[in-house]
């Protein structure tokens, strides 16, 4: 992929880190 690493860290991060522990806290 072209996108940066760093832009696709941060969106990979959120998505399989934050996201998750959020709806585990929800949930």
């Amino acid at each position: 992929m072209p996108l940066p690493l760093s832009h696709l860290s941060v969106h990979d991060v959120y998505t399989k880190v934050i996201f998750p522990e959020i709806c585990n806290i929800i949930y």
